[in-house]
């Protein structure tokens, strides 16, 4: 339960009143929601973050450098924790996955 995750912070962030310490997931969200944007606007995921490649038709990302923006999105967010045991590492993942994509 939430409680029970929340008590389990409580050892090293003793003032903890929320699993949103410091924003830290609201943060995490918002970048991981900037990035799937990107993601399904390259046609590499659905709006249900399903990949969108069949053995028939393989997706296809070029340059190869980019195809870590679609590893970092489903690392994370399949890892579950929202980033919150190292949300400066994740987001960093993210914003960089994000400047990735940005580029022309």
């Amino acid at each position: 339960t939430a409680v029970e995750m929340l008590n389990g912070c409580k050892s090293c962030h003793s003032s903890i009143t929320k699993l949103d310490y410091n924003s830290k997931i609201t943060t995490f969200n918002a970048n991981m929601a900037i990035l799937k944007a990107k993601l399904v606007a390259n046609n590499w995921i659905d709006t249900l973050d399903a990949i969108k490649a069949t053995s028939t038709a393989p997706l296809k990302i070029w340059p190869a450098s980019r195809g870590g923006a679609l590893f970092n999105y489903m690392m994370l967010l399949h890892d579950g924790s929202h980033g919150v045991h190292n949300p400066a590492y994740a987001n960093a993942i993210i914003l960089a996955s994000i400047a990735e994509l940005n580029k022309p």
